[in-house]
C-alpha cells in the first residue's frame, strides 16, 4: 500500500483554522478516510452518527443534511454528479460536496485528504456553493466541476 504522508501544508495552519469548516464522510468514507481527518484535528461529522447505520440512505439525504448544517460532503462517489436527486439536494440547498478522485483505498486517500489541507482550504474560502469539487491524488489540486445548474446550461454550446 503507497501512502502519501501528510507533509502537507497542515503543520503551517492554525488550530484554529483547521476547525473553520466542518466536513461529514459519507459511509463510504468511513475508516480509514474519516480517520486521517480526525487525525489532522478536522471537525469531522461521521455519517453513522446522524443515520441508522442498518438503513440504506440516499446520497441525496446526508447531502441534505450537510447542506442544511453548512458542512462539507466528501466522498469518494462519482456517481453523485449524474443523480439528479443528488444535484437538486446541493443547488437547493447551497449545498458543497468534495469527490476524492483517483483509484486508491482509503487510507491513501485520507492521507492525500490532510497533505492538501492547504489547497482544500484555499478552495473553499474562494468558492461559495452550491457546487461539486474533485480533490485529486497527489496534490493535484482540488478542481470545481461545474455546478450542475451552469452544467446543464453549458451542455448545449
Amino acid at each position: 500500500m503507497v501512502l502519501i504522508p501528510p507533509i502537507s501544508n497542515v503543520l503551517s495552519i492554525s488550530s484554529n483554522r483547521l476547525r473553520d469548516y466542518t466536513f461529514f464522510t459519507d459511509r463510504d468514507s468511513d475508516g480509514d478516510l474519516h480517520g486521517a481527518l480526525v487525525a489532522a484535528n478536522l471537525s469531522v461529522e461521521r455519517h453513522d452518527d446522524h443515520f441508522d447505520r442498518y438503513k440504506i440512505v440516499e446520497d441525496h439525504e446526508w447531502i441534505a443534511l450537510c447542506a442544511s448544517k453548512g458542512w462539507i460532503g466528501v466522498t469518494s462517489d462519482r456517481r453523485i454528479r449524474g443523480n439528479a436527486l443528488s444535484q437538486r439536494a446541493i443547488i437547493s440547498g447551497q449545498g458543497r460536496v468534495l469527490i476524492n478522485i483517483g483509484k486508491a483505498k482509503h487510507a491513501e486517500k485520507g492521507a492525500n485528504f490532510v497533505a492538501s489541507l492547504d489547497l482544500i482550504f484555499a478552495f473553499l474560502d474562494e468558492t461559495p456553493g452550491p457546487w461539486l469539487a474533485k480533490i485529486y491524488l497527489r496534490r493535484d489540486g482540488v478542481r470545481l466541476w461545474l455546478p450542475p445548474r451552469e452544467e446543464k446550461e453549458n451542455s448545449h454550446e
